[in-house]
């Protein structure tokens, strides 16, 4: 018989949701269907570019989830700088998304789901992505992002 998760049962659970909710009810309005492309545009441009400070200064000022890869986390906006202008963050030689879509999730809150390619050196490889982005005085900033590599076709 599966577990069923409910967010009651867990505090981390519980304090995502806050955030994700307190996103979805921003009273700042943002257009995602405009707003999103033009963000994921200049962010991928800061990716190949490997601008380190603003790839950072991307993420909410009050910090982000990180899902893949590892357990999720949720991670400071140091900690997100730190990550960036580290030594183990290298720039890609080529980076594009792949069929990102777009959904309104509130006034101020966004959701961008699709994948990416990030290629290095001879090798490419491709990621599932999801995203929750919120609108925030210095623009739209990401609150969650779900980075998963895809098996090798």
């Amino acid at each position: 018989m599966a577990a069923t998760l409910r967010p009651a049962d867990h505090g981390e659970n519980r304090m995502l949701l806050s955030l994700l909710a307190a996103a979805v009810a921003s009273s700042t309005n943002v257009d995602c269907a405009t707003a999103v492309p033009a963000f994921m545009a200049s962010y991928a441009a800061d990716l190949q570019a490997g601008n380190r400070a603003a790839i950072a200064g991307r993420y909410s000022a009050g910090g982000a989830y990180s899902l893949g890869y590892e357990a999720k986390s949720f991670d400071s906006a140091a900690a997100i700088a730190r990550r960036y202008t580290g030594a183990e963050w290298q720039k890609p030689d080529a980076f594009a998304w792949q069929a990102l879509s777009v959904e309104q999730l509130g006034p101020g809150a966004c959701l961008a789901t699709g994948g990416f390619r990030w290629t290095q050196g001879a090798g490419s490889m491709d990621f599932a992505y999801t995203a929750v982005l919120r609108a925030e005085p210095a623009g739209l900033r990401i609150l969650l992002e779900h980075e998963n590599p895809l098996p090798k076709k």
